[in-house]
């Protein structure tokens, strides 16, 4: 699996908030030119969108500019392409963690709508039985993790993957989704009896950052061991948040922030044991889960659409071409910056590093692989007869050929 090398496309998207149209072949297609294509110029809809609207023309102008920074780099994405790949999760297991409700739920439907064996968890046992209720209705093929399964608990999801792997034997996608909103106020000043201040409330981290390391990393062990699937995949829920601030919203913000960065670091690992890997980060996006007071403070600004979400979700599961992107999601659309756009460029320092950590990552485990081989050999030559000898040879032969040829496996 290669680095992406996208990041020399030469897309553009607009910046009016109108839904994306198809412009060419092939999983990802891009929306129209703008009429303005150079930096800095502002477009005719933009003048006619300050004159109408002047603190949405300033949040789309701020918008803008954030995809200006990056546009040499990302591909905007029609939503209705994420299809053409959906069809590759037929007769594949796919695990999503909060599939209650929200974007779980609504990509589970998506996944099952395709032909793949979900599996599905949630905190709410019942929200989750709703969901795989639904899939059922519709034919869908599914199995509910028959517990609340407590992501910030690694005993819970350890569980949870078990009961994955009795049912189906393998795993092939592992989405990340579980998630919780801003949980007490951090810069509120509250006291203990004793007059001190009070220790935060860490849900949101436990939840959102510790929670989906270890879906990650639980699911990079079982994924890695999935010796036959060449396409399989690990999806992260981030945020918007993930790289900007969240006013009222600190652990949340300090959470998304920190998961982007644990996906930007295990990319690497990701990339080495054959596992693509992408992030979704999602603005605020119009469905029941946002509360009336945010909603309130949200009037005017454009939302994003629940099904751009669930198609970036898509296409991260299932296209075979897609890795180390992260997905963002807003008005506009959904926008896929590579790997390489946030590391100084595909010529720069870093993604030199990032390539030579690849090839360490990949040595040290034949290193290991090696080292068992050689410990076997040793262990086990100690047969006088001929016929043993051979048995022996033949075992370690077949121990090659899954460690080093099909997959590095224990």
């Amino acid at each position: 699996m290669s680095q992406p090398t996208s990041s020399k496309a030469k897309t553009s998207s607009s910046s009016s908030g109108a839904a994306p149209t198809s412009t060419g072949s092939g999983s990802s297609a891009t929306r129209s030119s703008s009429p303005a294509e150079v930096e800095g110029v502002t477009t005719i809809a933009e003048q006619d969108l300050e004159k109408s609207n002047p603190s949405l023309g300033a949040y789309e102008a701020a918008h803008g500019g954030f995809r200006a920074a990056i546009q040499k780099h990302a591909e905007a994405i029609d939503a209705a392409s994420t299809e053409k790949t959906g069809h590759n999760l037929k007769g594949k297991t796919v695990v999503i963690t909060g599939a209650g409700s929200g974007f779980g739920r609504a990509f589970a439907e998506k996944a099952a709508g395709y032909g793949a064996h979900v599996v599905i968890s949630d905190l709410n046992i019942k929200a989750v039985q709703e969901t795989g209720h639904r899939i059922q209705t519709n034919g869908g093929l599914v199995k509910v993790y028959p517990k609340p399964c407590n992501t910030a608990s690694w005993d819970s999801q350890i569980e949870m993957f078990d009961f994955a792997i009795k049912h189906h034997g393998v795993i092939d996608v592992v989405v990340a989704n579980a998630g919780v909103g801003e949980c007490g106020e951090l810069m509120h000043d509250e006291f203990d009896s004793k007059g001190k201040l009070k220790e935060p409330v860490l849900t949101t981290i436990e939840v959102n950052l510790l929670g989906a390391m270890y879906t990650a990393r639980i699911g990079f062990y079982h994924l890695a061991r999935n010796l036959k699937n060449k396409s399989k995949a690990l999806v992260f829920l981030g945020s918007m948040a993930s790289q900007n601030g969240l006013p009222k919203g600190p652990m949340y913000g300090m959470a998304k922030h920190g998961i982007l960065g644990f996906f930007r670091s295990i990319y690497y690992d990701c990339e080495a044991a054959n596992i693509r890997s992408n992030i979704i980060c999602p603005w605020f996006i119009d469905t029941s889960i946002i509360a009336p007071l945010n909603r309130a403070g949200l009037f005017g600004i454009p939302l994003g659409k629940i099904e751009d979400v669930v198609a970036g979700m898509l296409k991260s599961a299932s296209d075979p071409s897609f890795h180390g992107y992260q997905v963002a999601i807003d008005a506009n659309g959904i926008l896929a910056i590579p790997f390489e756009a946030t590391s100084i460029g595909p010529e720069g320092y870093y993604a030199e590093f990032g390539n030579r950590a690849i090839a360490s990552i990949k040595l040290e485990r034949k290193i290991k692989d090696a080292g068992l081989i050689l410990g076997a050999t040793i262990k086990y030559w100690s047969p006088k007869r001929l016929w043993a000898k051979v048995l022996v040879l033949t075992a370690l032969a077949a121990l090659v050929r899954r460690r080093i040829v099909l997959g590095r496996a224990p």
